[in-house]
Order: structure tokens, then sequence, then C-alpha cells
């Protein structure tokens, strides 16, 4: 699902900025890639990577916070040694047993990335950024790591910078870190999207599968294979929804704002540990994936304190989402279904055009 007319036109955007410099006026952006997780972040990433080394001559490091190279709980207090790690791992080719068991704990500094790096044409690729949880928080690791990528792979023509997260908020504090004084921004693409659901079905092998269904999942190819499986836990929802609840963010006021998100795709509407299961397209705009916001509702009415309305709203909306997924390619009522979803949340949250007025 990584097409060709989505990986060339991403390639073109990046290869754009991997020329251009650095200027006080017009400050190079790095580009990000964010959804939530199982969303097809990684196979993207690295078809890009793959494009990337044919494309142009140039150092394209790939490194990966996940996988088999996580970032360990003791590195956490040093990300930048954690990135320098890893891009050492990247550029070593001859990976047998010995070093791998040796490396893990292996020292190394960002002066010795630099001299590798020298002079040399190159673009770094990170993925899951977002596990380095540092960035998430203003400190002194936060400040090294974001000097060093806007020093080695922004500031100059002929460098670049590309990263994937499950959370937005990734995005918007990377920005922060790498110009507290000026006006740097972190360019976000959106995902390779299913667009022709009968591709899906030959891929996949999932003859059941049809149109109704697929807008449930998000129209992500990835999320939609991960579900056929039957058997996988979504842990990193299930723990969203308990923070929300435990950290007593599930209120009439927040819930309504919630709602009010499907329309508007404005992420600060959205209490924060749900942006990690939501969909992002441009301009950290978010879009709810159904599958995973029905769960959140379904438990959210449960909350004390709720307006019974509100609860009854809640439930509703659940419901009609499940009557969308359950519907067979026939049923014309699952779209009437989706229909009354969004009358529903635009009247709980306020949410009308002047058109509708």
């Amino acid at each position: 699902f990584v097409d060709e007319e989505w990986l060339s036109k991403n390639v073109e955007d990046i290869l754009s900025f991997y020329k251009q410099k650095d200027l006080m006026k017009v400050r190079l952006p790095p580009t990000a890639f964010v959804r939530c997780s199982r969303g097809g972040k990684t196979r993207a990433l690295t078809e890009i990577a793959q494009r990337l080394k044919s494309s142009v001559n140039a150092s394209i490091i790939y490194v990966n916070f996940n996988d088999f190279t996580c970032i360990d709980q003791w590195e956490q207090t040093d990300p930048l040694g954690a990135l320098c790690r890893r891009i050492a791992f990247a550029a070593r080719r001859d990976r047998n047993a010995t070093f791998l068991r040796n490396f893990a704990y292996a020292d190394v500094n960002p002066k010795q990335i630099i001299e590798w790096l020298g002079k040399n044409p190159r673009v770094l690729l990170i993925d899951e950024l977002n596990l380095c949880t540092a960035l998430l928080k203003k400190c002194t690791a936060s400040t090294k790591i974001a000097f060093f990528l806007k020093t080695q792979f922004l500031q100059n023509e002929n460098q670049y910078f590309v990263f994937s997260s499950h959370i937005v908020s990734t995005a918007v504090k990377l920005s922060i870190y790498l110009d507290t004084a000026s006006d740097r921004s972190v360019v976000t693409r959106e995902l390779p999207l299913i667009r022709n659901v009968s591709n899906a079905i030959k891929i996949f092998n999932l003859p059941e599968l049809n149109a109704k269904q697929a807008l449930f999942y998000g129209l992500m190819p990835a999320m939609i294979y991960v579900v056929s499986l039957k058997h996988l836990i979504f842990e990193i929802r299930d723990g969203a929804i308990r923070d929300c609840v435990q950290s007593g963010l599930v209120t009439n006021k927040s819930i309504r704002r919630l709602l009010a998100s499907f329309v508007d795709g404005d992420r600060d509407k959205v209490m924060e540990p749900l942006h990690q299961v939501m969909n992002t397209a441009e301009n950290y705009k978010l879009r709810w994936i159904p599958f995973h916001m029905t769960e959140a509702l379904k438990k959210f009415v449960e909350a004390p304190y709720l307006d019974d309305n509100l609860c009854k709203a809640m439930a509703k909306i659940d419901n009609l989402f499940r009557e969308l997924s359950n519907a067979d390619e026939s049923s014309e009522k699952a779209w009437e279904s989706l229909f009354l979803v969004v009358v529903i949340i635009r009247v709980v949250s306020r949410q009308f055009d002047e058109v509708i007025l």
C-alpha cells in the first residue's frame, strides 16, 4: 500500500528540503510521519530509505528506536548517546553475534559520529522517535539531542532529517527544542491509506472485507491486517484509555471537546493520551480511528459524574460505529449509521456549520 505515487511524492519533497540551506529567515523543517501504533510507519519509512538510496548520492542512515534496537530504560537519561549508538550500528556492515552482544553497551559519543559524518551528504531517518521520552519534557537531555539533530542534519544543504512517531506531540515539542527562539516548524505528512478495497481484499486475502469495515479501521492497511490476525492485544490503546480515566481527564467538558474533534480534527481538543490511538493528517490535524475510539467511549461511559444524556449519546455513537463495522457489503442501513454518528456528535458537541443553521 506504499504505492508509487505516494512514495515518489514524499521522496521528492524530502529531496527538495535536502538540497536547501538553513537561513535566518527561513528555518528548514524536518519531516514527520505520525500515526498510531501498528499504523504502518516502519514499512513506510523503510521504503523511503530504500528509494533515497537509489535517488541520491548520500549516506542514508536508518535508525529504529523500536524492534530489536529498541531504546532501553537506562538510555533515556542520555538519548543523544542512544542515537549515536544506533547511527554507528546502522553504519556497521558486519554484524556477527559477538558484535551484537557487545555493541548494546558500547560507548559512542557525538564527537565520533560528527567525525565519521564529516562533510558527507546525509539523510537521517529515525523510526519511533516518540520512544525517546526525553523529548516530551523540557530538560538538558532533550536540548542536547535537538541541538545535535539541528546542527548535523538540518543547518546545511545536502543534509536532512526525517522521523516517525505515533504521537503528534513529538513533532510539536521537537520543533520547540530545535529552535526555542525562532519559528522552526515540523512538516507532518500523512501515511498511505486504502484507496481501493478490492485491492485490499486480494492482498490480505480477506474476502469478507468491505468499505464500511475499512472505514471502521481508519482505512489503514496495517491496522486491517493486524486485526485480521485476531489474537493481538492493543496494550497501547488500553493503556491510553486507562491513563485518561485514572488522571481525571474524563469530564463532561473534555468528552464534548473530544467528540468535536471528530468534526474539526483539532488536536488540542483531544486528551493527550489518546493522541497515540489516532491518525494524524497534515498540519497536526487528528483523525479518529473508530476501532479505537469505540473502545474509549465504552470505557468513558463508566466514569463517575458524567451527565446521563451525554453517556447515552456516547453509548449510541459506540453502537452505531459497531453497526458500521458489522454490516455486510449490501447493507444501506450501515451508511445511515455513519450519518447518525455525525448528527449526534454535532448536536452534543455543538459543532454546527452556517449551512446547517
